[in-house]
């Protein structure tokens, strides 16, 4: 089994509130493994169809899902912009990310030495 996890835009607001799930089909195993996921560690999920980097994967037929932090105050700086900065980048929610991200891969893990 093959799994691709895209990680982007962390750190912009000071707190993960909530995180995106990007896949093309809503209800894909992979979407939804990964929305339990992030749900069990209190932050909230929101699907978005496709238009992110874990699509080139899904093309040529790898499972994949783009995983990121979703902006939810107003005040939060904009991503992919000259703002997007080392100044201001805000640790912690790419720490909790980043632990949400390992508890997916070893739910994968798991997942696949059933399949064994």
């Amino acid at each position: 089994m093959w799994a691709a996890i895209n990680i982007d835009s962390l750190g912009f607001e000071s707190s993960l509130f909530k995180m995106r799930t990007g896949h093309n089909e809503p209800g894909h195993w992979l979407a939804d493994l990964a929305d339990v996921v992030i749900q069990e560690h209190d932050v909230e999920t929101a699907w978005i169809a496709g238009g992110e980097d874990s699509m080139a994967f899904q093309r040529e037929g790898i499972d994949a899902i783009g995983i990121g932090q979703k902006p939810t105050l107003p005040e939060s700086v904009q991503i992919h912009s000259p703002m997007d900065s080392l100044e201001n980048l805000h640790f912690a929610p790419v720490a909790m990310a980043y632990s949400i991200f390992f508890e997916i891969i070893e739910r994968l893990i798991q997942k696949t030495c059933v399949l064994l």
